[in-house]
């Protein structure tokens, strides 16, 4: 219904309720159901943060079952962010759980993330075998809309493999799933890979249709992890065709999607590693700007695009401390007991190398310290989300070239920077 505030509200006065009365439980699951309202708006700092406290909650009571509810929510935050390594590894750990407890719905989910995660690492063979067997799962268990989900994947992993054709007919039938299932804004994502399938078929007419549909079907919901994919496939399409105004105006919609979605990321790590695959939008404009000879605005473009990474360097750089506010934290407790085991374990180590052979062949302590070093990581990426005082570098504008418009060095400057040449139309991956 997209009433995302009044659901959040609702959320809140729930677990408010449930903790006046001592119904802890209840409590973390209202704020997990908190969580996954911050994800579908976007937030993902706010949803990561959320969840891994309910995590470390379920994980001292012992509640495998929650714990691994907890680890797909954190591996599907994880694929937003370009954070695949570490989806594999929630979702394949969440999976033997499930496993283990027969509960097959949820190891089929665990399943379909660990094949977007391989399939995003290029482990095409890994990918197509997690997605095949959560399929089956979940056509066992009658859910059309899973089946779908899946299905759409599959379609990417067609369009990798150069099956268009084969790929706009699954994406199609996906999209016609979703609208059945009345899932307007998963129906609005299949219908731009159908679109995508459609333009490396050179079937613009058909292409733009698919994304037109995508749009109307976007109209009242909140979701820029899909529309800024609808407008950039419409804008390239509009390109295609010559026009070249109605282009740009698409292009600047998704760049606004885009960076809507950036803004609410607040640790320079999540942010980097969202990036990285989703300046193609800026590639477009910049060519489209050089084909129009507007060399000043292709310039402007360029470093609009290289600030956004700029940013987020100058960010990961900038010595952080931990403030009085953050040593506050139940994390920094966590943090510190962390450090010093691995201080401990480190220790153990160097003291068995002193005899290359036992420092080879002591496992145990590596396995123990890689254990740790991960579980750090986490931490430090929940504390970076709850840091105050965020650098604003972000709000500072680009200076205008005034003097490369109009001119040859202008155009050497843009293309010096982005390349001329354009690549394959990026498939859309936010199934």
């Amino acid at each position: 219904m997209n009433r995302f505030d009044e659901a959040i509200e609702t959320f809140q006065t729930t677990k408010q309720h449930c903790e006046e009365h001592g119904l802890g439980l209840w409590a973390d699951i209202a704020d997990r159901g908190l969580s996954r309202m911050y994800f579908l708006r976007g937030n993902y700092s706010m949803a990561l943060r959320l969840v891994e406290q309910v995590r470390r909650k379920h994980d001292a009571a012992n509640d495998r079952r929650r714990v691994g509810l907890c680890d797909i929510d954190r591996a599907e935050i994880y694929l937003q962010l370009n954070l695949f390594e570490d989806a594999s590894t929630l979702s394949s750990r969440a999976f033997k759980t499930f496993q283990e407890l027969n509960n097959q719905f949820e190891a089929a989910m665990c399943l379909n993330s660990l094949g977007i995660a391989q399939f995003k690492l290029m482990n095409d063979k890994e990918a197509e075998k997690a997605f095949t067997q959560a399929r089956g799962i979940f056509v066992q268990e009658g859910n059309e809309v899973w089946v779908a989900v899946v299905d759409l994947w599959l379609a990417q992993l067609l369009i990798r493999q150069g099956k268009f054709s084969a790929a706009q007919e699954l994406a199609l039938r996906a999209a016609e799933s979703f609208e059945r299932q009345d899932v307007p804004v998963r129906a609005a994502n299949a219908r731009v890979l159908s679109a995508q399938s459609w333009q490396e078929l050179e079937d613009t007419a058909a292409a733009m249709a698919d994304a037109q549909i995508a749009l109307r079907e976007l109209e009242g919901f909140h979701a820029p992890w899909v529309s800024y994919h609808a407008y950039n496939t419409l804008g390239r399409l509009k390109e295609l065709d010559g026009a070249l105004q109605d282009a740009e105006d698409f292009y600047l919609r998704a760049i606004t999607e885009l960076e809507s979605l950036r803004g609410n990321i607040r640790l320079d790590e999540l942010r980097m590693s969202f990036g990285k695959d989703k300046y193609q939008v800026y590639q477009n404009i910049v060519n489209l700007k050089l084909q129009r000879r507007d060399f000043g605005s292709a310039y402007e473009y360029v470093e609009r695009s290289k600030s956004r990474t700029l940013i987020d360097l100058l960010e990961r750089n900038l010595e952080t401390v931990w403030t009085p506010a953050l040593k506050s934290l139940p994390a920094f407790t966590v943090f510190a007991k962390f450090a010093k085991e691995l201080n401990i374990l480190y220790s153990r180590l160097n003291e068995s190398g002193t005899t290359g052979r036992t420092a080879a062949t002591d496992t145990g302590t590596k396995e123990e310290i890689g254990k740790r070093e991960h579980e750090l990581v986490e931490l430090l990426r929940e504390a970076g989300s709850e840091k105050s005082g965020w650098a604003v570098l972000s709000d500072h504008g680009i200076a205008r070239s005034e003097g490369c418009a109009g001119d040859a060095g202008g155009r050497r400057s843009a293309c010096r920077v982005l390349h001329d040449r354009r690549p394959p139309l990026r498939v859309c991956d936010c199934a």
